[in-house]
């Protein structure tokens, strides 16, 4: 039994005649897989059939039978205002991104954490430690020292732990070129704490 909605609508589409009727589309060009063309490509419904169909969702969001996505969200008054006089989607002057930009530093950002880094962080990536790595890389020749292979992630292993020796972080002859899996095979087998040179004989040689 068509409803009411139905009928309107295939009542508004008599003695029109479809803009493609009778015609034969490429493959590439066909909507589906099947090969149907547009049925209702050129129709324009009449502003009586547009408003019912508005009123039907609308009646469907209040219901609860349709989901709206915007459904509970609420537009600040800046926004409304914004949206009636068409501003959005203008570029932003240079003073307006600069106090976006001030509005997002230090304690201002939502990820913000007290200005705390860690301090080892830091000396990781610094510039002397760029420096160490690459000099390690040359005098190892780009090599795992473990398995004697140039890929796989090279990583430079500190021989005394970095942690219990501040003194040693940038020293040359306290590096060994390992391969990212000897590296984490190492520190399985040894852990964090108080590695030495030792440890590492053994583990190249094993």
């Amino acid at each position: 039994m068509a409803t009411e909605l139905q009928t309107k609508y295939w009542e508004s589409l008599k003695g029109k005649r479809s803009l493609n009727k009778g015609k034969k589309f490429p493959y590439k060009a066909r909507p589906n897989a099947v090969g149907r063309t547009v049925w209702n490509k050129g129709i324009i419904l009449s502003e009586e059939i547009c408003q019912t169909m508005s009123d039907a969702r609308n009646r469907g969001v209040a219901s609860g039978t349709v989901k709206s996505w915007n459904k509970g969200k609420k537009m600040s008054a800046e926004s409304i205002e914004n949206n009636r006089k068409g501003q959005l989607g203008k570029v932003l002057s240079i003073e307006t991104r600069k106090k976006i930009s001030e509005a997002k530093k230090g304690d201002k950002s939502y990820p913000w954490k007290g200005g705390v880094t860690p301090a080892n962080r830091k000396i990781r990536n610094s510039f002397e430690m760029k420096l160490w790595r690459k000099a390690c890389f040359e005098r190892d020749n780009w090599t795992c020292q473990k398995y004697g292979v140039r890929t796989g992630g090279l990583e430079v292993h500190h021989i005394n732990n970095f942690a219990d020796f501040p003194e040693l972080r940038t020293s040359i002859e306290n590096g060994v070129t390992l391969s990212k899996k000897a590296h984490q095979e190492f520190h399985k087998k040894y852990g964090f704490k108080d590695n030495s040179l030792e440890q590492l004989k053994e583990f190249l040689i094993t």
